[in-house]
């Protein structure tokens, strides 16, 4: 079985009992703007994985029938990917997981895994690997970036920025960026668009940091690794 579970979760919800009847919810919730980009399904499902993780002692079912019948809509893959993308929900059990570094992220993990799979091979069905590849990398990058606008115009540039580095390294100074002062700054208004940032070459980029509060590590996107199943 493959477990879900809330990011720092037990830093925040503290209770002497397991299976408590009420939750904590943080008031920064509604002022964290990776969590308002995500799809309204998923903001939902976040709020019930929150309810079912204090049943669970964090380890939520990755069962898409359990999730349906305890939330009470139709849970898929589409409604949860963007949490475990973005990092709301973290994967263990059957997904390994690992962290090398500050800012290593789900999303490099799992290109580093498409790459490594026999199923990247040459096949019959795929005959232009060289342009679905420069796709996969793009809808990855996509996933990653918090300001998510002019998608065709990101495209272009994505595909026309010769000198961009590779994927791995993309991915890396998106992470580096989000936790600047600039993109945290008024819920992410300084953010630039996807296509400005390709553009500009904003990869190589050294933002300045922002120093970390108790309610940012609330929000904050550490590394993990897999939980014991």
């Amino acid at each position: 079985m493959q477990y879900l579970r809330i990011k720092n979760f037990n830093q925040y919800q503290h209770y002497k009992d397991r299976n408590p009847p009420w939750i904590k919810l943080y008031r920064a919730i509604l002022h964290d703007y990776e969590l308002r980009s995500l799809p309204i399904p998923s903001r939902l499902a976040y709020i019930f994985c929150l309810i079912i993780a204090s049943e669970t002692d964090n380890r939520i079912p990755h069962d898409l029938n359990f999730l349906t019948a305890r939330f009470g809509f139709d849970v898929d893959e589409s409604v949860l990917t963007p949490l475990i993308t973005s990092r709301f929900l973290l994967a263990s059990g059957a997904i390994r997981v690992l962290a090398p570094d500050a800012l290593c992220s789900s999303l490099l993990f799992s290109y580093e895994k498409s790459i490594s799979s026999p199923d990247s091979l040459s096949s019959p069905d795929s005959p232009d690997l060289k342009s679905k590849s420069q796709t996969d990398d793009f809808e990855q990058f996509w996933l990653a970036y918090p300001k998510k606008v002019g998608k065709k115009a990101a495209r272009v540039a994505w595909r026309n920025a010769s000198d961009r580095p590779g994927l791995p390294s993309i991915l890396e100074a998106v992470s580096l960026a989000r936790r600047s002062q600039q993109w945290m700054k008024e819920n992410g208004q300084f953010i630039p668009h996807p296509a400005t940032w390709l553009n500009q070459g904003r990869w190589s980029d050294q933002p300045l940091l922002k120093n970390p509060t108790t309610m940012d590590a609330f929000l904050s996107r550490h590394p993990h690794r897999e939980i014991p199943s």
